[in-house]
């Protein structure tokens, strides 16, 4: 009646956030379970294995050419919903069920583009991104690469937060930016919008699609580097009006 979204491209976003949340529940509450478990350690590597590889075929269906509409938004939704319930199982076992039911939720949100695209909800999804179990691996690299990058340009980098993301930034690198979750290399401070919508990217997506999609990016030809998947995700945030995923768009 409001005319939103007159394609109905949102409902399988939401679909796809719906099966993903339960996917990811379940595979949660098998990974804490068998961590716990005496000898767990080879099954819960399996199951781990597992839910990257969901990851990975929702990565290979979002960014093929042919996934259109319905296909491409089911499999973000399906992303965002697996990550969301990976988030809150393990979350609740390492901070409590009041914080892993709150950072369940919040990842959960950004499968809702009117929500993904307000400014208020991506502070608050960037910020707790620090907090995010599926979010760890890569915040932990950028932790170790930012106390080395910290040192070696000790004399010529810029500090600098974007507080709407909770991005902390090395600006004036002199190299090509890149960005490591709430951590972000820059070469230069026009890099800010993009560097940042990877890091709600990290919050919303976790870390292995960053992985796959810098895979993604590294193994394309240079004429089309830009336009994998997750670089266009990382765009929406920089050049809103301008990109055909309009994930953190405005």
């Amino acid at each position: 009646m409001n005319r939103y979204d007159p394609a109905g491209t949102d409902f399988w976003e939401i679909a796809g956030a719906v099966v993903g949340a339960a996917a990811g529940l379940g595979l949660g509450a098998a990974i804490t379970y068998s961590a716990a478990a005496f000898g767990g350690a080879g099954l819960t590597a399996s199951i781990t294995a597992a839910a990257a590889g969901l990851v990975v075929v929702g990565y290979i269906v979002a960014n093929s050419s042919e996934a259109k509409g319905g296909w491409e938004e089911f499999a973000r939704g399906f992303m965002i919903g697996l990550n969301a319930g990976l988030n809150y199982s393990i979350g609740s076992k390492v901070y409590g069920d009041v914080v892993g039911v709150a950072l369940g939720v919040i990842n959960l949100a950004a499968a809702i583009e009117p929500i993904a695209q307000n400014k208020f909800y991506q502070g608050i999804l960037g910020w707790s991104n620090w907090l995010m179990p599926m979010s760890w691996l890569i915040n932990g690299l950028g932790a170790a690469w930012f106390a080395l990058d910290d040192l070696f340009h000790l004399f010529t980098l810029k500090i600098s937060v974007d507080w709407e993301t909770g991005t902390v930034m090395l600006i004036n690198r002199g190299t090509t930016s890149f960005d490591m979750g709430n951590l972000a290399f820059l070469g230069g401070e026009e890099d800010i919008g993009h560097e940042t919508g990877h890091n709600l990217s990290l919050a919303a997506f976790g870390s292995i699609f960053h992985i796959v999609g810098a895979i993604s990016e590294g193994t394309a030809d240079t004429n089309n580097a830009q336009s994998v998947y997750a670089e266009q995700l990382a765009d929406s945030h920089k050049y809103p009006s301008g990109n055909n995923i309009p994930q953190w768009e405005e």
